[in-house]
């Protein structure tokens, strides 16, 4: 239930793991948004990790899982910039920037929305890793690509990872680092239906500001 999602997470971490000193960002705090925490921190090293999240039971997840703060409610461009400690640059709100930004960013979301803020929340040379899926078009302006010479990484599933000179799947990566302890999954599971009421499992799933759903589960009688 859990090793899907997180080596979706772990595969993202993985196309730009962030280095020491770095400051990092992770857009979302849902299931993906969470697992990348994770993965962040079981990838060990010395960087400053901020999470904007939208809901309160997000926020206690994060920071129970490393995050270094949470962003959430209010203007994300004056939390974010007071969590660098740097200010926000521009007079419109439509086409505003921080003037010092993160080093690398994952936008576990990967709306047009989301991305239109990650590539002005990003630091001149620095990383967007778009690992959220949105099949829906949408128009972005680009000017912060060039403007800043960002580097746009997309991201999809899972695949083979290079480790130590040698070729492993990301599930053999969440699975060997799971059981050593390395990699934590507390707190991710909310919710356990029996398959009968799978009603109700999508009704909590997708009330999840309500619920407090990160992950929910339906469980299938045993024989």
């Amino acid at each position: 239930v859990l090793f899907e999602p997180v080596a979706c997470s772990l595969h993202g971490v993985l196309r730009r793991p962030p280095r020491d000193g770095e400051r990092v960002l992770v857009i979302g705090a849902g299931m993906i948004g969470l697992g990348v925490v994770s993965a962040l921190r079981a990838l060990g090293g010395k960087f400053d990790l901020t999470v904007l999240a939208r809901h309160g039971f997000q926020a206690e997840r994060a920071g129970a899982l490393g995050a270094d703060r949470v962003v959430g409610r209010g203007d994300s461009y004056e939390g974010l910039a007071e969590a660098l400690g740097t200010r926000v640059q521009g007079l419109r709100r439509s086409n505003r920037a921080l003037r010092e930004g993160f080093d690398v960013i994952y936008d576990t979301v990967g709306r047009s929305e989301t991305l239109h803020h990650a590539l002005r929340w990003c630091q001149p040379r620095g990383s967007v890793v778009l690992i959220g899926v949105d099949l829906v078009p949408g128009r972005i302006d680009q000017s912060p690509i060039w403007l800043r010479e960002i580097q746009v990484i997309g991201v999809l599933g899972h695949g083979a990872e290079c480790r130590d000179e040698a070729r492993v799947h990301t599930y053999q990566l969440v699975c060997d680092w799971y059981r050593s302890g390395r990699l934590s999954l507390d707190g991710l599971l909310t919710h356990r239906f029996p398959v009968a009421d799978y009603r109700r499992a999508i009704e909590t799933a997708s009330s999840k500001s309500g619920t407090g759903a990160i992950k929910v589960a339906l469980e299938f009688p045993a024989g």
